[in-house]
């Protein structure tokens, strides 16, 4: 099962990879200007981190019983975060090309964070000792 779960993580990893590069030469053959840069997939990145971390804060704190606000605002910061690069997208290129660059950034670059996470984790669990084991 970890196999696949592997499998699955790097042909979404690849599926990113390519789609990214189609839609980056199109961009800078169109407009000269490349639609991933370090900033803006250092903002998507913190934007996603933002909303998860902001989302497993609110719902712990629901189960408790405490207040919910921080997590609230982390999420809220997060998605105006993802709002202000998709914005950017749509000032720097047209309809269509502003559409597969916010994906890029929304989509594509949080699930590659996530994954690389989920990644890590997995080789954590299966490097660990099997104590059940006789």
């Amino acid at each position: 099962m970890d196999v696949l779960r592997l499998i699955i993580i790097f042909a979404v990893l690849g599926a990113g990879v390519i789609a990214y590069h189609f839609a980056s030469c199109a961009c800078e053959e169109r407009f000269g200007l490349r639609p991933v840069t370090k900033t803006t997939m250092l903002v998507a990145i913190a934007a996603a981190l933002l909303v998860v971390f902001g989302g497993a804060w609110r719902q712990e704190l629901i189960t408790k019983g405490g207040d919910v606000l921080n997590g609230t605002l982390l999420m809220t910061a997060g998605v105006g975060l993802a709002l202000g690069v998709a914005v950017r997208n749509f000032i720097r290129f047209r309809v269509v090309f502003g559409s597969v660059a916010t994906v890029l950034h929304i989509v594509l670059i949080p699930i590659g964070v996530v994954g690389l996470f989920v990644y890590m984790f997995l080789g954590i669990l299966a490097s660990a000792p099997d104590r059940n084991r006789r």
